[in-house]
């Protein structure tokens, strides 16, 4: 095996294919596959007319034309013609299928024959918010922060379209499925990578992954490679999606075992049956209704969730930015599991209001926890109208000041609190 490398986005000279076909091709022959593109097909096609005419050499070359936004729409407008489109990242799938049946013992002919077959359907899709930066040349290619490429190349080729960015994954890979599923066949089980083409952070790249799996071809994808920088266009802010059917045999040859160092293996996805989060006290207490309580925490929980994006921007300025997400957490468990309360009851609905946040995350959820826990265990028998109510909710906050280390004017949610039962209990 050989690859023959030319300048940045540059083919390769016609004398290095050839140098490269000497040093590897034996008597049972050779595949040459190429990107579909002029330079490459221009001297790819001169150094191995050389090698068999001058040397030879057994030789057969094939190339890969699966990039869906260089494809030519038919003349009806309901098909498309790959045969001129560029070759993107379903090289990287040619390649694997053909070097395990290589591996496997197929004679050339074989092995060309079900890389051809692979090459005649499988298609790609790129989508970039930024180019590449050539070294020693010129900047990245602008491109506006509330814009994004679809159909761009690996060679720094602006998109064939550009679209107002995206705010989700889920609508990048919808719109790329979208397209796709228009060009691979219908019904078929489905080989889907994707390829990191630069400068996408694999914290997204996973997430992509993971709507590539909630996507309207989920159901189809028996196999999927990725994510992972695969086919790179230098540090371009992009990704490319790459559908190809399966088959027994080919689904065999993408699994196979490879040497290659920095080849992805296929997983067969997993769907685990997950059951829904029930957001459930876990006390044994029977729920009792309380109308203008039920109110008052509905209330209260909508203000939170309201104001998760301006909790969070404050939270950011001295700490990590989760505090709104957090609590607006806390809030919907809450809102889930409040027909199932004890609302008639103090002591009981604390103790399940604590339970409830101990399930959300954050420090400020677990404070909160303490509240009510310390407040449910004091509060014993009391209905809402007793005496002495507020004072339980008085020896709650001291406690959670004590657990917490927390003083008057530090600028914690205590500021607000403390003052607040303080007028409660007159």
């Amino acid at each position: 095996t050989a690859a023959v490398c030319g300048e940045i986005f540059t083919s390769p000279p016609a004398d290095a294919v050839l140098q490269a076909l000497g040093e590897v091709v034996g008597p049972a022959g050779c595949l040459v596959i190429t990107r579909n593109a002029v330079g490459n097909n221009l001297n790819f096609v001169a150094g191995v007319n050389e090698a068999e005419k001058k040397h030879g050499l057994k030789v057969r070359t094939l190339r890969v034309a699966d990039d869906l936004a260089t494809a030519r729409k038919t003349s009806g407008g309901s098909k498309f013609d790959f045969k001129g489109a560029r070759g993107m990242a379903g090289l990287q799938l040619v390649v694997k299928v053909a070097g395990a049946a290589a591996q496997a013992g197929l004679p050339l002919d074989a092995v060309y024959g079900e890389a051809a077959a692979l090459a005649k359907v499988v298609r790609t899709q790129g989508v970039a918010f930024s180019s590449c930066s050539i070294p020693g040349q010129f900047n990245k290619r602008p491109v506006p922060e509330d814009e994004m490429e679809i159909g761009v190349g690996i060679h720094g080729e602006p998109g064939q379209l550009r679209v107002k960015a995206r705010s989700s994954a889920k609508e990048i890979i919808d719109t790329m499925v979208s397209q796709l599923k228009n060009v691979v066949p219908e019904e078929v089980p489905l080989c889907a990578m994707l390829n990191n083409l630069g400068a996408v952070p694999n914290l997204e790249m996973a997430i992509l992954a993971a709507q590539v799996m909630r996507s309207e071809i989920a159901d189809r994808i028996r196999l999927f490679i990725g994510p992972a920088h695969l086919l790179t266009s230098l540090d371009t802010n992009g990704i490319s999606l790459t559908l190809a059917p399966l088959d027994p045999v080919r689904a065999e040859r993408l699994c196979a075992p490879t040497s290659c160092r920095f080849w992805v293996p296929a997983v067969a996805p997993q769907r685990p049956s997950v059951p829904p989060r029930r957001a459930r006290s876990g006390l044994c207490f029977p729920a009792t209704h309380n109308a203008l309580l039920s109110v008052l925490i509905l209330r209260a929980c909508s203000a939170i969730e309201e104001s998760e994006d301006a909790l969070n921007r404050l939270d950011a300025q001295i700490a990590n930015g989760d505090c709104g997400r957090n609590l607006a957490h806390a809030a919907r468990l809450l809102r889930i599991a409040l027909p199932e309360l004890p609302l008639n009851d103090p002591s009981p609905l604390c103790l399940c209001i604590s339970k409830l946040l101990r399930g959300a995350e954050g420090a400020l959820s677990a404070l909160w926890s303490i509240l009510f826990f310390e407040a449910g265990k004091d509060l014993g028998d009391k209905s809402w109208g007793d005496a002495g109510l507020v004072d339980s909710f008085v020896q709650a906050a001291c406690a959670v000041a004590e657990v917490a280390d927390i003083k008057d004017g530090m600028r914690t949610f205590m500021d607000a609190l403390n003052p607040a039962l303080r007028a409660a209990s007159g």
